[in-house]
């Protein structure tokens, strides 16, 4: 499970660094299997809002939007979701 965020936090930085959308796909792909392998909610709340800020730097805010929903649901205190929710809405509106 950590492996996969781990690596897919360093794909989401490639991706930011080369600008290359390959690179968030496959941070995606980790963050998806890192949610399926989540046991406990804390680590769903984590791997969910780990794809959101994904889904944000690549600006698919409605996809980054519903992420962080999903991590508040595991973790209703996860408090950094409902700023990052905010972020994807106002970037929505600009």
């Amino acid at each position: 499970l950590w492996a996969f965020i781990t690596r897919g936090d360093a794909y989401n930085q490639l991706g930011l660094l080369k600008n290359d959308t390959a690179m968030f796909q496959i941070a995606n792909r980790d963050f998806k299997e890192a949610i399926n392998l989540s046991l406990y909610d804390f680590q769903k709340a984590l791997s969910y809002s780990f794809r959101g800020v994904s889904y944000l730097l690549q600006e698919k805010n409605k996809l980054a939007i519903n992420d962080f929903k999903e991590a508040i649901k595991f973790r209703e205190n996860y408090y950094s979701c409902y700023f990052l929710i905010a972020k994807a809405y106002s970037n929505s509106i600009t």
